[in-house]
């Protein structure tokens, strides 16, 4: 709807025969179409396959020149009130990964493009930039996040080159430096900080997971074993791990998710051991995350279910009865999305409920604890 509340613009699906999207404004007063001269001022011919997803007007825009934002593929075009096209931009193209500064005064982007940008959480102007940290080939960065210490804008990525790189920023500087990188044997899905930022977790294509010190590039603390069927008790992913999450109160615990359907947790001592085995997701496991006491996992899979397990064995505690009783209690199924899990988390302090995000659109606020009778 335009500021001035009497017309509207819609985005809708290109008249039979034609293909993409069109967009097309109306008065609100009389229901009519509004054209220039007679004719729709915008595209929609068959020569023109433009998905448009979506139209707004500027805010700012008076009179008779009422500016339109219409968005459409990875592209932002800009239209004046003829259809004129005014300015087109192309941020980022598929957009990989985003997430704020520990202090809350940056937002970081990165995208299929190749770049890395760090915007001004309040003006929403970019003030960093890194370009292609991971080469130049197709959707070379796999993630990017920012450290969790507080003062600290330090940046992780990871990439299809094999490396994962940290990346150092003052805040104020065009471009950070680069400060350390982890070479790993295959393409890195992703990487992720502990919560003190003293530790790095690297899930990789080849179905291991690498743990490093954020201060030392050279000499991995550990990394899991891939799968062997005359060594199953040692554990592996078979397919390429997807995800991977360090404990909260202390970075001695892991989970990794994989293709293979299944999560491991493991201990992270003078080297990387199999502590249990979060097994019932029929499709991989996209993601996981520890509760804020450690006591529970949510894990999150393409079968569309999010289950809620207690890492700890056998049956809820103690040790393993045996080198091959390793598997996970399974506490609660949450049953609601029609799609892939894409992204959970628990809820901060006590960590009583759970938010899971889907491929169906949905998000859902969960209880991560079975409610009291009659509540």
């Amino acid at each position: 709807m335009a500021p001035q509340g009497d017309e509207a613009a819609v985005v809708a699906a290109a008249p039979a025969g034609q293909p993409g999207t069109v967009v097309r404004r109306y008065n609100l007063d009389t229901g009519a179409e509004l054209t220039v001269k007679g004719k729709r001022p915008y595209r929609e011919s068959k020569k023109d396959v433009r998905q448009y997803w979506g139209a707004v007007y500027a805010p700012q825009a008076a009179g008779a020149d009422r500016q339109i934002l219409a968005l459409h593929g990875s592209r932002a075009e800009l239209y004046d009130g003829a259809a004129r096209l005014v300015t087109r931009t192309n941020p980022h193209g598929q957009v990989r990964a985003v997430g704020y500064s520990s202090d809350g005064k940056f937002m970081l982007t990165a995208g299929d493009d190749g770049t890395i940008k760090v915007w001004d959480a309040a003006s929403r102007k970019k003030v960093c930039q890194i370009v292609n940290p991971h080469g130049e080939m197709p959707a070379s960065i796999q993630s990017a996040v920012f450290s969790p210490v507080k003062q600290s804008y330090e940046i992780l990525s990871a990439g299809r080159d094999n490396w994962a790189r940290l990346w150092s920023w003052d805040g104020k500087a065009a471009e950070p430096t680069a400060a350390k990188k982890w070479k790993h044997d295959s393409i890195v899905r992703s990487a992720t900080f502990s919560h003190d930022g003293q530790r790095v977790v690297c899930a990789c294509e080849d179905g291991t997971a690498w743990i490093w010190k954020a201060d030392d590039d050279q000499q991995p603390i550990g990394k899991t074993p891939k799968w062997d069927p005359d060594k199953a008790a040692q554990g592996g992913h078979q397919g390429p791990v997807l995800t991977a999450a360090f404990s909260q109160t202390t970075a001695d615990w892991i989970v990794t998710g994989g293709e293979d359907s299944l999560a491991y947790v493991w201990s992270v001592g003078n080297q990387l051991t199999l502590h249990s085995i979060l097994k019932g997701h029929a499709a991989a496991v996209r993601c996981a995350a520890f509760s804020p006491d450690d006591r529970r996992i949510v894990t999150g899979s393409g079968d569309t279910f999010a289950k809620l397990w207690d890492p700890r064995l056998p049956n809820g505690g103690g040790a393993a009865a045996n080198a091959n009783d390793r598997n996970a209690r399974e506490l609660l199924n949450l049953s609601r999305h029609v799609r892939a899990v894409t992204s959970v988390a628990f809820s901060p302090g006590v960590g009583d409920t759970v938010l899971t995000a889907s491929s169906d659109g949905d998000t859902v606020l969960w209880l991560s604890k079975p409610a009291p009778a009659g509540n």
